[in-house]
């Protein structure tokens, strides 16, 4: 890459005092590829590369010495800092996110965007109570109040729709006691659009660590993220949007309106249909054709599903699920190579991965009239299944598939099923 070989260009003992420091290599290597777009000739833009990236490191090591423990600097930082917590017992928090991995694909343009959350959340740090409300494309998904801590001091007991993921519960849970103690590193400086902040590292529980970007002008943070032992983001990056240390009040541990309940559920019967009869029995289904890419229709099933409710009452209904393979019925899990598998349901059920109130498996609103969902079942690499989810008519469907343009392919051939002429079924 240019800008790699930009930075093996830089003096080497400027590379070697950077050698711990990876955020500050990354934030030089981001200097220079912005220096390099800019640029009009190669000549000019070697050098501006160069230069760039260099008087970007320089300086951020000079502000990491400046903020070295003990220094006058970094005393007036920490007094920010400390002062922007306050002393109130209850942190008011609204931080927004986009999923790394998780996008909205328009099924006729092809273009995709990242999925985004806002979570507001109150935490009482004297009772470890947790109230979080969580909305997605204007749309609330989540309003939940937890139980009385039960764990630990400051560790809150979380018993909602979806875990809070380790970097807000480090955030909420840690931040404030890591300032107040001074058990905190810095570990970098950078710019987060057009701010400059301190990169502050600290550790709650466990192996993970949590890095909080803070502006030093105002010692308010910015933005926060989970990282692993060896350094590397383990989350998406919370933007800050407000933050507030406030007084106790108890209108704020209220939920404020009653969503549908978590709810579990399974497949608890298969009986093999012909695509003749599917019509039949569940009235205009879904097909995405005889062959979807390179893979054939291999078999229907009607399935019997069953939803369970926290408070143990039970909903019953029927889906249908259709097997795409090269050859013969593909085997789930795992997902073989090339196989495809779509499941629909009038409902959106949890035996097919969709969440309360009809959200995705991954938590967010089911995607508008004309798109879909698409997001790897594990970190997208060799092998990594994928799953699609989107609402068609009335129909709420979910695309398994071992490739992502296989989901695309079968959301966009989505159909209603005529009755026909049988294809090959083969049984399991």
């Amino acid at each position: 890459m240019k800008t790699r070989r930009v930075i093996n260009s830089l003096d080497r003992e400027l590379l070697e005092a950077l050698a711990d420091a990876p955020d500050l290599l990354a934030i030089a290597d981001a200097f220079a590829a912005t220096q390099a777009e800019a640029a009009v000739s190669r000549r000019r833009r070697q050098w501006v590369h160069r230069l760039g990236a260099l008087a970007a490191a320089v300086c951020l090591v000079a502000a990491l010495i400046m903020l070295e423990p003990g220094s006058e600097q970094a005393d007036s930082f920490l007094q920010r800092a400390r002062a922007a917590v306050g002393s109130e017992r209850v942190i008011h928090l609204v931080a927004r996110t986009e999923s790394p991995f998780v996008r909205v694909l328009d099924l006729q343009t092809g273009r995709s965007a990242p999925r985004s959350v806002e979570r507001e959340l109150w935490f009482d740090r004297l009772t470890g109570r947790i109230h979080g409300v969580t909305r997605s494309a204007g749309t609330l998904i989540q309003d939940f109040v937890s139980n009385r801590n039960s764990v630990g001091s400051r560790a809150p007991r979380i018993e909602s729709v979806a875990s809070l993921g380790p970097a807000l519960t480090e955030f909420v849970v840690g931040y404030r006691e890591a300032i107040l103690s001074g058990r905190f590193k810095i570990v970098g400086h950078g710019v987060v659009p057009g701010v400059d902040v301190v990169v502050l590292e600290f550790r709650v529980r466990g192996t993970n660590r949590e890095r909080v970007a803070v502006n030093p002008a105002t010692g308010q943070p910015t933005s926060f993220w989970d990282v692993t032992p060896d350094g590397n983001r383990d989350s998406s990056v919370w933007r800050v949007v407000s933050i507030a240390w406030v007084a106790f009040d108890s209108r704020n541990f209220h939920a404020r309106r009653s969503l549908p309940a978590t709810s579990s559920g399974e497949v608890v019967g298969v009986r093999l249909i012909s695509r003749r009869n599917a019509p039949r029995v569940l009235l205009h289904p879904l097909w995405c054709g005889p062959k979807v890419l390179d893979l054939r229709l291999r078999g229907i099933d009607l399935e019997s599903l069953t939803a369970r409710a926290p408070s143990g009452a039970r909903t019953h209904t029927h889906g249908l699920a259709l097997f795409y393979a090269n050859s013969g019925r593909p085997v789930l899990p795992p997902l073989a190579r090339t196989s495809l598998t779509v499941l629909e349901a009038r409902s959106p059920q949890p035996a097919y991965r969709f969440g309360a109130g009809g959200t995705t498996f991954e938590g967010y609103p089911v995607p508008p009239a004309g798109s879909v969902e698409v997001a790897p079942l594990a970190p997208p690499g060799p092998g990594t299944p994928w799953l699609g989810q989107l609402r068609q008519g009335r129909w709420y469907v979910t695309i398994l598939a071992s490739t992502r343009s296989a989901i695309v392919a079968a959301a966009r051939a989505l159909r209603p099923l005529p009755p026909g002429a049988d294809a090959e079924h083969p049984g399991r």
